[in-house]
């Protein structure tokens, strides 16, 4: 998810020039206030995936062609991918005392032994792996340092930060950190952040079996401009104590 947006609203320039002349804050000061309150909102909305769902993908469910259509399509076992279809739970050839090949229906395929621990791994992983990506979006503040090391550990951008999410995103993988980049740049006197997200299953829909990251993330920053244009109407940038109330976490700067 690439979201590079440029504001052409004059009201929005109009707040942020009024909000830095105000409070002593730059532009950049206010727009990284506003990344942490988006970001924020994107991590609240972004789902987590279904914890019924992973159990039932990595739990052997029927055998051979007749398995539970939830049942992952295929495993890795032993570097190989495996269709978990094609693995039977019982019958195996095997050498007969007298060094003939015997076909026993009825033992356990060693197969199907290493088959059931590999599920087993992966869903354990999976299940330890709940909320990734939405912990994807507080990281990418971390990056933007942005999230303000003295701050509550459960709040973030005026929300709420589930543990589990602080604790994935310090476990992130380095393929999954990869994905995840931000920049920063001046011109004159503008500020500007980019932010680019390619994780699939962050943005995929949730129709598609995705956290719907993407769409969190448009409907946050959306809603951000939205809010501004609201408290103009309002006239809440005529009065700092209006500012600080819309604003919690803009602080007037020690003269």
């Amino acid at each position: 998810m690439k979201a590079q947006f440029k504001i052409e609203s004059r009201e929005f320039d109009e707040a942020i020039g009024a909000l830095a002349r105000i409070t002593g804050f730059s532009q950049a000061d206010i727009i990284k206030a506003e990344c942490r309150a988006i970001l924020g909102k994107t991590m609240e909305t972004t789902k987590k995936a279904d914890k019924k769902k992973i159990v039932s993908k990595y739990t052997y469910k029927g055998e051979g062609e007749n398995a539970h259509p939830a049942v992952a399509k295929y495993i890795k076992i032993d570097g190989k991918l495996v269709k978990v279809r094609s693995v039977k739970k019982k019958g195996l050839w095997a050498k007969t005392k007298k060094g003939k090949w015997k076909f026993y229906k009825n033992r356990i395929n060693p197969l199907y032994k290493k088959l059931i621990a590999r599920m087993k791994e992966q869903k354990e992983y999976a299940l330890s792996q709940l909320g990734q990506s939405k912990a994807t979006f507080i990281y990418m503040a971390e990056r933007l340092k942005i999230k303000d090391a003295t701050a509550e550990k459960s709040k973030f951008g005026g929300v709420r930060v589930p543990a589990f999410v602080n604790q994935l995103t310090t476990k992130l993988s380095i393929k999954l950190r990869g994905l995840i980049k931000t920049h920063e740049s001046t011109r004159g006197n503008n500020y500007g952040v980019t932010m680019v997200h390619n994780g699939r299953v962050a943005n995929s829909s949730l129709a598609m079996g995705g956290a719907g990251g993407r769409s969190a993330f448009f409907k946050a920053f959306y809603g951000r401009q939205a809010f501004y244009e609201k408290n103009i109407d309002k006239g809440v940038f005529k009065s700092m104590k209006k500012i600080l109330q819309k604003y919690p976490e803009l602080k007037v700067l020690d003269k």
